[in-house]
C-alpha cells in the first residue's frame, strides 16, 4: 500500500509537470497552476520522507543560483524603493521550476514526454501566430501587425517560440538519427517545427530570430556536420528568395539608427543604464525601480520617455543588482555551459545527450536574446527557460544513476 501511494504521488507530480510543459507557451496562468501543483506534491513527498529536502536542491547550479538570489534580495532591500524592490523580488520563484523539473522527471520516457509536450504547446502557439499573421497582416493589410501568444506581447511570444524551435529541432534530429521505424512522429514533429518557425517569423522579434538561428545552427553542427552545411546553404537561398519580403526588411532595419526607431531607443536606454551603474556600482537601484529612476537619466533625444526595463539583461542586472549581481548572473550562465558541455561529452544515453545538447543551444539562444531584451525575469519566457534547464539536469542526474534505457 505504501509503495502504491508513493507511486501515485510521483505520477501526480509528473502529470502536473506535463500539464505545465504544454501550457507554458500557451497561458502563464494555467501553466503556473500546474507548476504550483507539482511543487505542492513534491512538498508532500518531502513531508512523507519520500524525498529529502536537501536532495531536491542538490545540483551543481545551486550555489551560483543562491548567490545571485541573495544579492538580488540585498539590492531589493537597500535599493531606492524597498517596497517596490521586495514586491518585484517575488519573481525569483520562477527559478523553482528548475528544481521541480529535476525531481519530477526520474525516468527516460517521462523525460521524452516532458520535451514533447512542450514542443506541442509551442506548435499550438506557432499555429495561432501564423493564423493571426495571415488574417491581420496579409488579409487585413495591417503592416504593423506582430503576432502575439495567448498571454504576453510579441517579444514574449518571440522568446517562447525561439526556445520551442530549438527544442523541437532537437526532437526531430534525435528521431532522424536514432529511430528508423515509425515515420509518423517524425512527420508530426517536423510539421510542428514548421509552424513554430513561421509563428516566430510572424512576431517580427529580431532578437528572438538571432537566438533561434544561433541555437539551431549550433545544435545541427553538433549532431551532424553534413546537416549543418545543408542548413547554411538553405539559409542563404532562403535569404535570397525572400530578400524583398517584410521579414527581410525587418532584419535590414536593424542597421538603421534613425531617431525614434527601436534601435536608437535601445541605445539611449543602454546609455542611461550605464550612467545608473556609474552612480550605484555596488548596490544597485533594486529590482522593480527602473521606471522610477529612469526619468532622471533619460537622454533628451529619446522619444520613449518611460522604461520599465532597459532591453538588455546585462545592463539591467547591473543597474538593479550592482556589478556584484552582474558577476553572479554571469556565473550562472558560465556554470550552465560548463556542466552541459561536460554532460554532452560524457553521456552515453542517446536521449540524454540530445536533451542536454538542445538545452545548451536553448541556453545560448536565451543568452544572445538577452543582449536586446530583458528576458531573465520576463515571467513566461523565464519559466520556460528554467524548465528546459531542469529537463537537462534531470537527464544528467539519470545518467549519473546509470539509467541506460532509451525509451
Amino acid at each position: 500500500m505504501e509503495i502504491k501511494i508513493k507511486r501515485r504521488l510521483a505520477d501526480m507530480a509528473l502529470y502536473a509537470m506535463l500539464g505545465y510543459a504544454f501550457f507554458a507557451p500557451v497561458s502563464i496562468t494555467i501553466a503556473e497552476i500546474f507548476f504550483i501543483l507539482a511543487m505542492l506534491i513534491l512538498a508532500v513527498r518531502v513531508a512523507k520522507k519520500e524525498l529529502k529536502f536537501g536532495e531536491i536542491f542538490s545540483t551543481p547550479m545551486t550555489l551560483p543560483i543562491v548567490v545571485f538570489a541573495a544579492l538580488h534580495f540585498i539590492n531589493a532591500l537597500f535599493g531606492v524603493d524597498m517596497k517596490a524592490g521586495l514586491f518585484d523580488f517575488r519573481k525569483v520563484y520562477l527559478i523553482l521550476i528548475f528544481f521541480t523539473a529535476i525531481n519530477v522527471y526520474t525516468d527516460v520516457y517521462p523525460l521524452r514526454m516532458g520535451a514533447g509536450f512542450f514542443a506541442g504547446g509551442a506548435a499550438f502557439v506557432g499555429a495561432w501566430c501564423v493564423v493571426n499573421t495571415v488574417i491581420h497582416k496579409y488579409i487585413g493589410h495591417d503592416v504593423n501587425f506582430r503576432a502575439v501568444s495567448f498571454s504576453g506581447n510579441h517579444m514574449m511570444a518571440g522568446g517562447m517560440l525561439m526556445m520551442g524551435l530549438i527544442t523541437t529541432a532537437g526532437i526531430v534530429l534525435f528521431r532522424m538519427k536514432n529511430e528508423n521505424g515509425d515515420h509518423v512522429p517524425k512527420i508530426l514533429y517536423a510539421g510542428g517545427l514548421l509552424l513554430i518557425t513561421l509563428g516566430l517569423l510572424g512576431t517580427f522579434t529580431r532578437s528572438s530570430w538571432i537566438g533561434a538561428a544561433a541555437g539551431v545552427a549550433l545544435l545541427v553542427f553538433m549532431v551532424d556536420k553534413k546537416y549543418f552545411f545543408i542548413l547554411i546553404i538553405a539559409a542563404v537561398v532562403a535569404a535570397g528568395l525572400f530578400w524583398n519580403t517584410s521579414f527581410m526588411q525587418r532584419f535590414k532595419e536593424s542597421f538603421d539608427l534613425k531617431q525614434g526607431n527601436s534601435q536608437s531607443e535601445r541605445i539611449f536606454m543602454w546609455e542611461s543604464g550605464l550612467k545608473m551603474i556609474k552612480d550605484r556600482p555596488i548596490i544597485g537601484i533594486g529590482t522593480g525601480n527602473v521606471d522610477e529612476v529612469y526619468p532622471k537619466y533619460i537622454n533628451p533625444s529619446a522619444v520613449e520617455r518611460d522604461a520599465g526595463h532597459l532591453h538588455n539583461d546585462f545592463i539591467q542586472i547591473a543597474v538593479i543588482d550592482g556589478l556584484p549581481g552582474l558577476a553572479a548572473f554571469l556565473w550562472i550562465f558560465v556554470a550552465f555551459w560548463i556542466e552541459l558541455y561536460r554532460a554532452i561529452k560524457d553521456t552515453k544515453n542517446a536521449v540524454f545527450r540530445y536533451v542536454v545538447m538542445a538545452a545548451l543551444c536553448v541556453n545560448i539562444g536565451f543568452f544572445l536574446n538577452g543582449f536586446f531584451e530583458y528576458n531573465f525575469f520576463s515571467s513566461q519566457v523565464a519559466l520556460i527557460f528554467w524548465y528546459l534547464m531542469g529537463l537537462a539536469f534531470a537527464a544528467i542526474r539519470m545518467e549519473k544513476k546509470a539509467v541506460t534505457r532509451t525509451k
